[in-house]
């Protein structure tokens, strides 16, 4: 079985649980959760699980520029986003996260 679930969040709990990308208030956040369980744990006792979250932008760097003037073009734009999101992948990679592209 699979499934995705969607975790609210603030620093205090666990908000909610949903079926759907939340609608966000402030101060709290959303958690993607994939859930795959396997055909044979379907017995008992009762499955627990534990899942962290930990802080995955830690020890990413993306102040890679420096800016002289107080506007930028479009293609300055575009390469600057290019950059980080290309340092931003392989920094997860190096960390075990698999990155997918978004399906939107």
């Amino acid at each position: 079985m699979k499934d995705v679930i969607y975790l609210t969040v603030t620093r205090n709990k666990v908000e909610k649980m949903t079926k759907n990308v939340p609608y966000l208030r402030k101060g709290e956040y959303v958690m993607r959760v994939d859930v795959t369980v396997d055909e044979d744990a379907f017995t008992e006792p009762m499955l627990t699980k534990e899942v962290h979250v930990d802080n995955w932008r830690q020890g990413i760097d993306v102040s890679d520029v420096e800016f002289s003037e107080p506007y930028i073009t479009e293609e300055e734009a575009t390469l600057i986003r290019e950059r980080r999101e290309a340092a931003l992948i392989e920094s997860l990679k190096q960390k075990g996260y698999t990155i997918t592209k978004d399906e939107a």
